[in-house]
């Protein structure tokens, strides 16, 4: 006859055996899942070292770029990270992060020298001819979706009663380092307006028609069924845009589309190719106050 005190142990080893499988298992899918949700984050910023820079929009560009006859002169401000700085990050990362008191001063002498931040949205009536804006408007706008931009940029942004628009990268919301899809509901009712930085931040350009329309009809129709308000501003990944991406943008149902090219003027028939004026960790964000 079976001792039913060792085929109790047998049991009992049998089931210890299989809870430290299950909390192996749970610490290795956990693991993983912590890793695959910063992939995201990683990927994108190497793929940003892929891009080559950009002009810094120099003074001298920009006082041409104000020389110019018509159009609105109405820089928009392209922010990425606000953040706190540390040791060992990318000269990329360094680039694309402004500081949270460095932000603060820059809107600070946005407001000492004459300058409105206005919603993109008046903009574009302004440039479709029906609205007027105050003098020296400037618009504010913030790049990919980064969670740095509900927690460091926000705050300044409701001290100043400004408002700025935040272009997001859908299928990244919710996951590390992004914006959750929560805090882009809180930041639009807010007052803050969320545009579309498509659904994975591509190459426009490189995509194919099927591609690029699932792109931008995808996340615009994700950002209009979250928020339950129109989504009808873009801000294309890298600044890569043709006549192909603009015309498909077109009828994706887009109202505007911020490039990346180095500029302070807006024309009428440029609302899917708007310019702007990066950015950069220093007080004066418009380099010799080129409204005056």
């Amino acid at each position: 006859m079976p001792d039913p005190t060792r085929t109790s142990f047998r049991i009992s080893r049998w089931i210890c055996l299989g809870l430290l499988a299950a909390v192996v298992a749970a610490a290795f899918w956990l693991n993983r899942r912590h890793y695959d949700e910063g992939r995201f984050a990683r990927e994108l910023l190497e793929s940003y070292e892929a891009v080559p820079p950009g002009p810094p929009s120099p003074l001298g560009e920009l006082e041409r770029e104000a020389a110019e006859a018509g159009g609105v002169l109405a820089p928009i401000l392209m922010y990425h990270s606000v953040a706190p700085r540390y040791p060992g990050m990318t000269p990329m990362q360094r680039r694309l992060t402004v500081e949270p008191d460095v932000f603060e001063s820059q809107l600070r002498w946005l407001r000492d020298n004459g300058y409105t931040v206005i919603p993109l949205p008046a903009l574009a009536a302004s440039l479709e001819g029906g609205q007027a804006l105050p003098p020296k408007p400037v618009v504010i706008t913030f790049d990919d979706g980064w969670d740095n931009q509900f927690r460091y940029a926000l705050p300044v942004l409701e001290r100043y009663g400004a408002t700025a628009t935040f272009y997001v990268t859908t299928e990244y919301l919710g996951h590390r380092h992004f914006l959750s899809w929560d805090q882009v509901r809180q930041m639009a009712g807010r007052g803050m307006n969320i545009g579309s930085h498509t659904r994975t931040h591509p190459f426009l350009t490189r995509l194919g028609d099927a591609a690029l329309r699932r792109e931008l009809e995808g996340s615009r129709s994700a950002l209009e069924t979250a928020l339950d308000r129109p989504a009808a501003d873009l801000a294309y990944p890298y600044g890569s845009y043709d006549g192909r991406v603009v015309a498909a943008a077109r009828a994706a149902g887009y109202r505007t589309g911020r490039t990346t090219r180095s500029g302070i003027r807006q024309l009428p028939g440029g609302l899917l190719t708007l310019r702007c004026v990066e950015a950069r960790n220093g007080a004066a964000v418009l380099a010799g106050d080129p409204g005056q």
